[in-house]
């Protein structure tokens, strides 16, 4: 019986690959260093020289020339797997106003100016009366 129930547990259960997305990058760097060195010595020299009727004698014993050339090359490459991102784009408007909206975009500024004068000439007494007392003082 436990047989007979492990055999069609194993049957009923298909494996399935889900692939997951990973963010990863692969950095390839190759570093390439080459340094000479050039070295010169010279022992017990002698330099003879003369200022006027006075002659000097310099004489050095160790003279050292190091000269050093360092060259490096650095290389670096990045190998990357693109994530996908969400990118919005405009969706036109298909649909045409209707004549009511376009009266209305039309006419807005015309309303706005209409609405601001009569007001102003609505308050016309209190507003004279104000700029004389402001202007008074």
């Amino acid at each position: 019986m436990a047989v007979c129930f492990l055999s069609v547990l194993m049957c009923c259960c298909s494996p399935k690959t889900v692939y997951v997305p990973v963010e990863r990058a692969v950095h390839d760097s190759v570093f390439i260093s080459t340094s000479l060195l050039d070295r010169i010595v010279e022992r017990d020299t002698v330099r003879e020289y003369s200022s006027g009727d006075t002659v000097f004698v310099n004489v050095t014993r160790w003279r050292w020339r190091d000269r050093e050339i360092h060259d490096t090359v650095m290389t670096d490459r990045v190998d990357s797997v693109p994530v996908p991102y969400e990118v919005r784009v405009p969706v036109p408007v298909e649909r045409k106003l209707t004549a009511w909206e376009k009266v209305r975009l039309r006419t807005w500024w015309a309303v706005t100016a209409a609405l601001v004068a009569s007001l102003l000439w609505l308050f016309r007494v209190p507003l004279k009366t104000l700029v004389r007392r402001v202007v008074k003082v």
